[in-house]
């Protein structure tokens, strides 16, 4: 009865005022304390199931299964056989996927002489934990010429399959790290294929694994960076490489960057209407002549981007991405006298070949005094003012297409984020929150925004304080600062063709209530327009969670 008439009333509210150019369906679950900073993760399944994880040093992995009618199926609290719940504060998150119907989970653990990575199958229709593996163990070797020796690996799914691959790091091999392994598996956990991959002769001592694409049970493309000197990215190489299922024989090619200062930051995703992987390069701007078109705490950057023929391992010509048309936008309509420099968080190909770039400002500074790494996407070494929003299109050239746009906003966090912060969502956001963190601004899960795509529109989905969203301006100037995010709500933006349009996904917002979400929960559905998160509505000092569907 709950459930019924929260759905009513933000059906209400959404249908007053600006009406979307899509309305989005809204359903919650009924309510449920806050689970506060404690992991949580979701995961929508093919046949309409939910499965809403708690992850607790105290009671270890609890499973919700949420039915097709979002209503409470099963309920499981999962205790671990492998180490005791209390040292769930101490593993780092790799995935969570579907597979075979069942919910599977990727954990890393970093012990004193070795790390581990163990994999955990949940029923999808009951949440029970059915089986744990340890999938690999490396023993840790000293620090080598200023290399930590800890291995560490890195997992990977076909976004069309169950077919994943995992790719072990920092082997160590003869006083080096020169050599990564790449396990292939099947949907049902077989080893369908698994080689060492080691630099074209052997030629460089030392390779950093940037990106990993599976194709179902054919092969695994990697993009990897080698160099010699331990402490410098000087000659530094870039190479894509693809392990074919059957054939020993490693199809690699090397891309010429130029003289590098610095690691460069890459990303593929394969693009099935012209059967092409896209490989986007953010590479400090002092290697080349172009000018810089992203800022960041490290360095100026470029924007580069390739295309590749997996078939064939064919190259396309380097295409440096720039946006003038987003920065005339940002200086025309959020009346910034600076042309817009936001990382590069995310990208979308095409049917037509084209690419949407998801950018966002990151103005981030360093604590020097430590560099504990949490995950592939943040330290919790300095801090981050999270800016203004920048999306813009580009053809298979680089080539800035009309219509770009940018949407104002001001978050701040403790802790340095890194780019690519949407792309690496599904690979981080494993943050168990000490009493020590406690005393800073910690707001990642609340930060940033998540962008979706249905029906030939965009929506861009973020938090933000309703004094923001009711001035109806988009001058950043104007745009209050957000520390703290128990006063904000949920918000969903579009470009209309002139200007940025909002209104909020959860209903106005009321006297002494919010409704806000985290974002970083936020996890696509079977057909990629619609979305299931965590949403939190506060009235006054009470806070209570919910389960929520949209579907556009």
């Amino acid at each position: 009865m709950i459930k019924r008439l929260l759905t009513a009333t933000l059906s209400i509210l959404l249908s007053m005022g600006t009406v979307l150019a899509q309305k989005p369906e809204v359903s919650l679950s009924a309510g449920f304390a806050d689970p506060g900073e404690w992991i949580c993760k979701l995961l929508p399944m093919e046949n309409g199931n939910t499965l809403f994880f708690q992850f607790s040093p105290k009671k270890g992995i609890k499973a919700t299964v949420y039915d097709i009618h979002h209503q409470v199926a099963s309920e499981e609290n999962n205790q671990i056989s492998f180490f005791n719940e209390k040292q769930l504060s101490r593993v780092y998150f790799r995935g969570l996927f579907e597979m075979n119907g069942q919910a599977v989970l990727f954990l890393v653990r970093y012990q004193r002489k070795s790390s581990t990575l163990y994999r955990f199958v949940f029923n999808g229709n009951t949440g029970k934990l059915e089986t744990e593996t340890v999938v690999d163990d490396v023993a840790r070797s000293p620090m080598i010429m200023g290399i930590k020796g800890i291995p560490d690996f890195y997992v990977k799914k076909d976004p069309a399959s169950g077919y994943y691959a995992v790719a072990t790091l920092n082997l160590q091999t003869g006083y080096a790290n020169r050599e990564i392994k790449v396990t292939h598996y099947s949907p049902a956990h077989q080893v369908v294929n698994q080689l060492s991959y080691t630099s074209p002769a052997e030629q460089y001592k030392y390779l950093v694994l940037q990106d990993m694409y599976v194709h179902g049970a054919d092969y695994v493309f990697l993009t990897t960076v080698g160099f010699n000197i331990a402490l410098s990215r000087k000659n530094a190489k870039v190479f894509v490489t693809r392990l074919s299922n059957g054939n020993e024989k490693i199809k690699e090619q090397y891309i010429e960057f130029g003289p590098l200062r610095a690691e460069p930051l890459i990303v593929v995703k394969y693009n099935p209407a012209n059967q092409l992987i896209y490989m986007l390069s953010a590479v400090g701007a002092k290697t080349s002549w172009q000018e810089s078109v992203m800022h960041t705490a490290d360095d100026d950057m470029l924007l580069k981007m390739h295309t590749i023929n997996p078939a064939t391992m064919e190259l396309s010509p380097e295409a440096y991405i720039t946006h003038p048309g987003l920065t005339a936008y940002v200086k025309s309509n959020l009346k910034n006298k600076q042309p817009y420099k936001g990382i590069i968080q995310d990208f979308r190909p095409h049917q037509d070949g084209t690419v949407t770039i998801l950018q966002e400002e990151m103005y981030g500074t360093i604590d020097t005094s430590s560099s504990m790494v949490i995950s592939p996407g943040l330290t919790n070494a300095g801090s981050t003012q999270l800016g203004n929003i920048g999306i813009f299109r580009v053809n298979a050239a680089g080539k800035e297409l009309p219509g770009s746009y940018a949407i104002a906003k001001s978050q701040y966090t403790d802790h340095y984020l890194r780019p690519y912060l949407i792309y690496r969502r599904p690979e981080i956001g494993w943050n168990y929150y000490t009493e020590v963190q406690l005393t800073g601004i910690y707001n990642d899960s609340y930060c940033s925004y998540d962008y979706l795509e249905a029906a030939d529109k965009s929506y861009t989905i973020y938090n933000d304080f309703p004094v923001n969203v009711n001035k109806r301006t988009e001058d950043h100037r104007k745009k209050r600062a957000m520390l703290s995010f128990s006063n904000s709500n949920t918000v969903v933006a579009w470009f209309d063709g002139n200007s940025v349009q909002q209104r909020y996904l959860f209903g106005e917002p009321e006297e002494q209530v919010a409704r806000y979400s985290k974002i970083d929960m936020i996890t696509r559905g079977p057909g990629d327009q619609s979305f299931v998160t965590l949403m939190i509505v506060r009235k006054g000092n009470q806070k209570e969670a919910h389960i929520a569907w949209v579907k556009f």
